[in-house]
């Protein structure tokens, strides 16, 4: 089946009232993309697929009326426009759902009818993003109008000279304040617990607390305007009144701010954790409220916009895992909900049996995600800085031929694949950073990957000023330059980033899960050897490769870190020698694959594998110090 982008519709969702009516729906529609990937599946949702499609069409026409219904009695234009147009969207996605559901519902085994149901229903879940997003930035609309409006009047507060022109100014900026004070509040509401929010409550209790010191200094101003400290009381009062009104409006309007994102890390490990905890201690009270279906959603959701960046097997094993998920918490709900017709003791056994199922589900899903973002991380930045090195190199090289005019944009169309492939593996690396950020737990690290990510940023806006200026001007050295400084830093960031996220996992756990991949690769190679299979040879020695550079560089960085001298240089020396088996292993890999029917080719490359495996094996066993003399062998 086609891969469902579901990535764009955001991982993070802070508003409680967006979470409400997203996740369910979110949800549901991983669920309904698990039964289409599942023959199991398929046979308990076709029954009810027809009658389930007909509710969401119905539910999708009643969320486009009250849009529509919101949108005129706004008076706000542009949100009346936009909501028009999407609200027609969102009623022809439900029908797009009906009517696909019914074409599956005639032909159950046909897989375009699946991925046609599919993508109808993540229609319906686009359209509805699109409607929050638009009610959201109307109130983003209000509440600018509504600071725009109170620092006007406090403009007019500030300059008015005498008593009834203050009292008048004061009347105005009163109606003025309560109407942005209301708009924050309301905000507040819907906001979930979060370091913005905290911001928030407090700038808006620092605005309401200026105004007796506003009132004050500007009736004092009135009265001895020529005295030097009172002068100076007024303009503190006032400067302190704008700053806050301009902090408020900030928190309120940028909701995709470098300080929420940062606030933000480790959602996902935060809902695992929190499930966790309502499975260990099962009460149907807990279970039956909305936290825990909330969480098993979120938990869900995340995992299977994982899933569709990931390759064939480790989609595979993701997807099972939140099909049992989905499962358990069905089956836990229904056991709850039956409770009062059951006896007390065996219900509360099998609820406890049930619940501890489902916290070994989750547990083993926690470690099938880990896995899967080491594998994207590793993906993703194996080869990181190669796409630029390409990208510059060949810029170089044209620039230098003096075969393009200057200003005609030859050059660029010649670059035009290069850079193309460039910025696609660069939005790859950022997917990856979110990733990690909503599984990270450790506050400094978040913020050094928030900080790199910031700047990753920075170098992709200024790639394209680059080249167009090496266009126009193909034998500017300067601009040469300006590429090459650029390549170093992007160099520099990508290492940065890949050590962050080392950080995020133990040392411990990262060895054991890179041996396991390593162990199955060499297994595949094994495999291709024996059927004398070269591409496929060399498919899997790479990976292995990788992997094994990968472990070498994270455990030399970690030991670099180390204080205790023998430890530090004992392990060292199967680092090296880990790095040194890597490169063997790669002219092996050479060699065998150009020879793959010799022998001894083929005893060359399986002799220095075993090594590579033996050498990772030594540096997993020492992490813990406990074989110093083991260690302190090879020395």
């Amino acid at each position: 089946m086609e891969p469902f982008y579901l990535y764009d519709l955001g991982i993070q969702i802070e508003n409680k009232a967006i979470q409400r009516i997203l996740c369910p729906m979110a949800t549901e529609l991983c669920h309904l993309i698990l039964a289409l990937e599942q023959e199991d599946g398929m046979r308990q949702t076709l029954p009810n697929i027809e009658e389930n499609a007909e509710k969401l069409a119905k539910a999708t026409d009643e969320l486009a009326s009250a849009a529509r219904r919101l949108a005129e009695q706004s008076g706000d234009k542009v949100y009346q426009e936009e909501t028009h147009l999407t609200a027609e969207s969102l009623v022809l996605a439900g029908r797009h759902v009906l009517q696909a559901a019914r074409q599956l519902q005639g032909k159950p085994d046909s897989p375009t009818h699946r991925e046609a149901l599919a993508a109808a229903a993540k229609g319906v879940l686009t359209e509805t993003v699109k409607i929050l997003q638009i009610e959201g930035a109307a109130g983003a609309r209000r509440i600018m109008q509504a600071a725009s409006w109170l620092l006007e009047c406090l403009g007019t507060l500030r300059d008015t000279r005498d008593m009834p022109g203050l009292l008048a100014a004061f009347q105005d900026f009163s109606k003025a304040l309560l109407l942005l004070s209301n708009l924050t509040a309301k905000h507040l509401e819907e906001l979930q617990d979060s370091p913005r929010r905290t911001s928030l409550a407090q700038t808006l209790q620092l605005l309401q607390k200026c105004i007796p010191l506003l009132h004050e200094s500007k009736h004092s101003h009135l009265k001895c305007s020529w005295a030097q400290q009172v002068n100076f009381s007024k303009n503190y009062a006032f400067q302190l009144m704008e700053r806050t009104i301009q902090e408020l409006v900030s928190l309120l309007v940028n909701s995709t701010g470098s300080k929420e994102l940062q606030d933000r890390h480790g959602t996902f490990s935060h809902h695992v954790h929190r499930l966790l905890a309502l499975l260990s201690h099962p009460e149907p009270v807990h279970l039956s409220d909305s936290e825990f279906s909330a969480h098993v959603e979120a938990v869900v959701f995340y995992c299977m916009l994982l899933a569709e960046m990931c390759r064939a097997d480790l989609k595979k094993d993701l997807v099972k895992h939140c099909w049992v998920l989905l499962r358990l918490r069905k089956s836990i709900c229904c056991h709850i909900s039956q409770e009062g017709r059951t006896r007390p003791s065996w219900g509360e056994n099998s609820l406890r049996e049930k619940c501890h199922s489902m916290g070994k589900e989750v547990e083993d899903l926690d470690q099938a995600v880990l896995k899967a973002t080491l594998h994207k991380i590793l993906d993703t930045f194996s080869e990181a800085k190669e796409p630029l090195r390409q990208l510059v190199e060949e810029a170089l090289t044209l620039a230098g031929t003096g075969c393009f005019l200057a200003g005609q944009g030859g050059l660029l169309k010649k670059l035009q694949p290069l850079t193309a492939t460039f910025f696609a593996q660069a939005q790859q690396m950022l997917r990856v950073a979110d990733f990690v950020l909503a599984r990270c737990t450790k506050t400094q690290t978040a913020r050094e990957i928030h900080d790199w990510v910031e700047y990753l940023k920075s170098l992709l806006a200024s790639l394209p000023p680059v080249l167009t200026e090496m266009s126009r001007n193909p034998a500017h050295t300067s601009t040469a330059q300006q590429l090459q400084s650029l390549y170093h830093a992007w160099a520099g960031t990508t290492e940065s980033l890949l050590q962050c996220f080392e950080q995020t996992v133990s040392m411990h756990e990262f060895l054991k899960l890179s041996i396991q991949e390593m162990a199955k690769h060499k297994e595949w190679c094994d495999k291709a050897l024996q059927s004398q299979d070269p591409k496929r040879l060399s498919r899997h020695a790479t990976s292995l490769t990788n992997w094994a550079r990968w472990v070498a560089e994270a455990a030399a960085r970690y030991v670099d870190r180390a204080t205790d001298p023998i430890f530090r240089n004992g392990l060292l020396v199967w680092v090296e020698q880990l790095a040194k088996s890597n490169l063997e292993l790669k002219a092996a890999t050479a060699l065998c694959t150009e020879r793959c029917s010799c022998l001894q080719a083929r005893d060359v490359f399986s002799k220095t594998v075993s090594c590579l495996m033996d050498t990772a094996h030594c540096i997993r066993d020492g992490l813990d110090g406990s074989n110093h003399p083991d260690i302190l062998s090879p020395l």
